[in-house]
């Protein structure tokens, strides 16, 4: 999977049951670029149940999606959270969070899975504009997992692969160095 260092894309969406007596949810919304404010024209959108990772995946049509997810919760017993995460036919990623239910939030069932994240980007001196060399280092905020790689002519492309709970937001932190100057960035993420 492949992360744009700077996300461009916004979506909102809202929830519905599709019927009351059947805990399915269902994920209404409408997903845009954030510089042009056209519709994204096609991709994917995949909603996931933080508390149990239950998960679903629908396909985004002239900006609009609709997503079907079944749970075991009830939203009448408990709070939950449901993580949107978006994947656009050029390989952009924008991602959403919906926290629902009443009462108390149901406990943590799924536990973490290591997967690939893949960053790529290019690294600009600020003060003269050109491209650098260096090292850029990625981590989790709240875990220990790290990783680090070298860089020139200032294309910046590192692979990771840490622990995370599918559905949860995640800050992504990256620090860059290049000769004697230092950078600090930081990306929000549901994890996948």
């Amino acid at each position: 999977m492949s992360i744009i260092f700077v996300s461009i894309l916004i979506f909102s969406s809202y929830l519905a049951l599709a019927n009351p007596d059947d805990p399915v949810y269902q994920i209404i919304g409408f997903a845009q670029d954030f510089e042009t404010g056209l519709p994204i024209s096609a991709g994917n959108v995949t909603a996931i149940v933080k508390e149990t990772g239950e998960m679903n995946t629908s396909n985004i049509a002239n900006g609009y999606f609709e997503v079907n997810l079944s749970s075991i919760l009830d939203y009448t017993k408990n709070r939950f959270t449901i993580g949107l995460f978006l994947n656009t036919s050029n390989e952009e990623a924008g991602y959403s969070q919906l926290k629902i239910g009443r009462g108390s939030y149901s406990p943590q069932s799924q536990v973490c899975s290591e997967k690939l994240w893949h960053f790529s980007g290019r690294v600009v001196d600020s003060e003269t504009g050109q491209l650098v060399d260096g090292k850029v280092r990625v981590s989790v905020k709240g875990t220990s997992e790290v990783n680090s790689t070298n860089f020139s002519n200032g294309i910046c492309d590192i692979y990771f692969s840490p622990c995370l709970v599918s559905g949860q937001i995640y800050t992504f932190e990256f620090f860059i160095l290049s000769e004697d100057k230092k950078s600090y960035m930081f990306l929000d993420q549901v994890a996948k």
